[in-house]
């Protein structure tokens, strides 16, 4: 039987509810444009969206006219294909007492390959590989010795392929080696060889606002703080040098640590890297939306490189929502509280096969009632209330565990 006590608590938590919802404190909202068509939309994530959010991108919704949620996916631009992909049995996959990736791979194509496509494990970051070839596993010949190893494409939510390319080689077997310097190492999970490769590349990257800097030098180091206009996303930094033609630097990305007198100096390694002449100077992060940041660059007893430029990028993303047609619907974004939206949706993003754009307008600062007069503060009640209910619904909740029979368990 249900007491007459359990009933009017139940009442009073569904009252609860909604008054709990108004603790949701988002600072920012963007009117999206008008929507044409019934259908499935994608609303791409602007650099100036993303740093109105934080990085796991759990405090944006999306709202119809009447302030309800609307189900969406967070999607990343990936490649979808698979097909002709053939995987190659991994005969070895450790670390080495240096802390290398030690990588072996038996070749099972007779004709021979150009390319390998390794899969790494939740990983955003940039390494430097050799690759060599045997036929017997004992006798091994270098194919190449300054291959960049990151996340050329991503396949699922936490998965990306990296491709290498390589002259036609008939090799039984196939060894990789990467350099982790002196981070963890990488999660290799499969390799193979497409035949044909039919995946398609990714969006490329998002430039954001081009940050300001300033280089120092000192004996054996260069010290290049980077400062962003406002705290965009990014998990790509990219450097224009000039200096020397032939150059191998260790580069450090550091965040900021404020001492007694407010005064930023480098602290927390964020990822430390290879800075080569033969390479790209490109590096990848887990995704951060730092302001301030510093980059060191080791030249033990070399002459310092010269910084031209600092470039720093995200991966694009989208949210992707059904919309209806004449609705009008808006982004909410900025609540420091929020958790990562749990729809439906994500269930059926598999079978989502034609999404239109739709864009925003302008990001614009919520006001808040709070910062009116006192006169005219219409909800100054809500938070007091908020507070008293719960205060009694704790109560109500001790009185109905007190409620319990133990002899009718």
């Amino acid at each position: 039987m249900i007491t007459r006590n359990k009933v009017f608590i139940l009442l009073y938590i569904s009252y609860l509810a909604p008054l709990m919802g108004f603790a949701q404190q988002f600072k920012y909202s963007a009117q999206l444009d008008s929507v044409t068509y019934l259908g499935f939309y994608a609303i791409a994530i602007s650099p100036e969206l993303s740093a109105c959010i934080k990085t796991d991108f759990a405090d944006i919704r999306i709202a119809d006219e009447n302030k309800q949620w609307v189900p969406h996916i967070l999607q990343a631009s990936k490649a979808i294909s698979k097909d002709q992909f053939t995987p190659f049995p991994i005969v070895e996959n450790t670390l080495t007492d240096s802390g290398k990736n030690l990588l072996v791979i038996e070749n099972t194509k007779v004709a021979g390959i150009s390319n390998l496509q390794i899969f790494l494990k939740n990983s955003a970051v940039s390494r430097t590989a050799a690759i060599s070839g045997s036929i017997n596993r004992h006798d091994w010949f270098i194919i190449d010795d300054h291959l960049a190893i990151g996340r050329s494409y991503e396949m699922e939510a936490d998965e990306y392929l990296q491709e290498i390319n390589f002259p036609l080689s008939k090799f039984r077997y196939f060894k990789i080696v990467i350099d982790n310097v002196h981070n963890d190492p990488l999660l290799i999970t499969k390799a193979g060889s497409y035949a044909q490769p039919s995946y398609k590349k990714p969006a490329g990257y998002l430039d954001n606002p081009v940050p300001a800097f300033t280089q120092k030098d000192s004996i054996d180091m260069s010290f290049i703080e980077v400062r962003q206009r406002i705290n965009y996303h990014f998990d790509k930094i990219m450097l224009d040098i000039s200096g020397p033609k032939f150059y191998d630097r260790t580069v450090q990305i550091c965040l900021p640590d404020f001492g007694k007198n407010q005064v930023a100096k480098p602290g927390k390694v964020l990822g430390s890297f290879k800075l080569l002449s033969a390479l790209p100077p490109i590096f990848e992060l887990p995704r951060n939306n730092i302001g301030l940041f510093f980059i060191l660059i080791k030249n033990a007893d070399n002459p310092p490189l010269k910084i031209e430029k600092v470039i720093t990028q995200q991966q694009p993303f989208s949210l992707v929502a059904y919309l209806e047609q004449g609705k009008r619907y808006e982004l909410l974004l900025g609540d420091s509280l929020a958790s990562p939206a749990d729809y439906d949706l994500q269930a059926f993003k598999d079978s989502i096969d034609f999404i239109r754009s739709l864009n925003y307008r302008n990001i614009h600062t919520i006001k808040r009632d709070i910062a009116e007069k006192p006169s005219t503060n219409k909800n100054y009640w809500i938070w007091p209330l908020v507070i008293f209910a719960g205060i009694v619904l704790s109560f109500l909740t001790y009185r109905l565990t007190g409620d319990i029979d133990p002899s009718k368990k």
